[in-house]
């Protein structure tokens, strides 16, 4: 029962928190960590299997994008052999090269957390502090910087996708990393949303086939009932959540949550 209660929060919370920019992953984890007593690497394996739930809620949001780009792929290998591009195209060449790096990078970064087990929850958990500290004060700058761009480029992509590839390590958040640095681009902020959540379709799919091959999958019914949790509240918030995305600041949030986690370290240090 323990257990089946733990995943039904968790499933909310993840269902709830993956549209916003305030590191869903991070927020699950130190959740996990503080008050499950969970070690780390079962925290983040935990944190990625939720991740499926609200897979499925933005493939079925973004069903019209997602479309409309795989009915453009006959034309868009035209396109390449012609060497011409319109901007369903530059789309398309953005997120394979923005899905491909952050694997190649992300990968072994999210391997290194997953081989973690004897770390002390006060040190992994002030190291999330400060990763959404981090993510805070990147959101706080980030909008004067915001434009008009709409259209893709390789530059672009090689860019958000190095940096999409570092939100592997909970309190750094894709949305919120990845949207912020699309703004430092010079991209308007409706457009810088809509991609990064594009963007994490192929990769949040990456790495749940990852993780089944590196440690398999266990479908127990606490592991569906997150699942389900995390897939219903994420279809029923995400259009709620987008929108409150981008007309509300969560760059506070972000820095009073990793200052909170930074506490108990300095308590003990203290």
């Amino acid at each position: 029962m323990e257990s089946f209660v733990q995943s039904l929060v968790l499933g909310i919370v993840q269902g709830v928190t993956e549209w916003l920019p305030v590191s869903s992953e991070g927020i699950n984890t130190l959740i996990q960590l503080h008050f499950f007593e969970k070690p780390l690497s079962e925290a983040i394996q935990i944190s990625i299997w939720l991740h499926a739930g609200t897979l499925i809620a933005a493939i079925l949001y973004f069903r019209k994008d997602i479309a409309a780009l795989l009915l453009h792929l006959p034309q868009y290998t035209r396109e390449l052999r012609n060497r011409q591009a319109t901007e369903q195209s530059k789309l398309i060449t953005f997120l394979i090269i923005s899905t491909v790096l952050t694997g190649a990078i992300g990968a072994p970064l999210l391997l290194i957390g997953l081989k973690q087990e004897d770390v002390p929850g006060g040190i992994v958990m002030a190291v999330i502090g400060g990763f959404l500290i981090i993510t805070g004060l990147v959101q706080r700058y980030a909008p004067r910087f915001s434009g008009t761009r709409e259209t893709t480029s390789v530059k672009d992509a090689v860019i958000v996708g190095v940096v999409q590839a570092f939100a592997a390590f909970p309190g750094l958040s894709r949305s919120g990393l990845t949207i912020s640095t699309l703004l430092f681009r010079g991209y308007d902020a409706q457009h810088a949303i809509r991609i990064s959540f594009l963007m994490s379709i192929p990769v949040v799919l990456a790495a749940e086939v990852g993780l089944g091959l590196i440690d398999g999958i266990s479908f127990d019914v606490s592991a569906i009932v997150g699942l389900m949790a995390a897939f219903i509240f994420g279809i029923l918030t995400i259009g709620a959540m987008i929108k409150l995305a981008a007309r509300i600041r969560f760059w506070k949030f972000c820095i009073v949550l990793g200052i909170v986690s930074l506490l108990p370290l300095l308590f003990e240090i203290l």
